[in-house]
């Protein structure tokens, strides 16, 4: 994936990468993160903070 939010996870050191996005009516753009067993997902969040689209968690 070419998005902003997936260079940010690997510039940052997280095991964790842009899976897919959708777009929610509500939401707008959803980036669905899909992360590495014991990946810090608060850190990932808090770094998925500084964009401006909603994040989920993938399966």
């Amino acid at each position: 994936m070419n998005w902003p939010a997936h260079f940010a996870l690997k510039e940052a050191g997280h095991k964790a990468e842009v899976a897919s996005v959708t777009e929610d009516k509500k939401r707008g753009l959803v980036a669905h993160i899909k992360a590495a067993n014991g990946a810090d997902r608060d850190a990932i969040g808090q770094r998925l903070g500084e964009f401006v689209y909603a994040h989920d968690w993938a399966e």
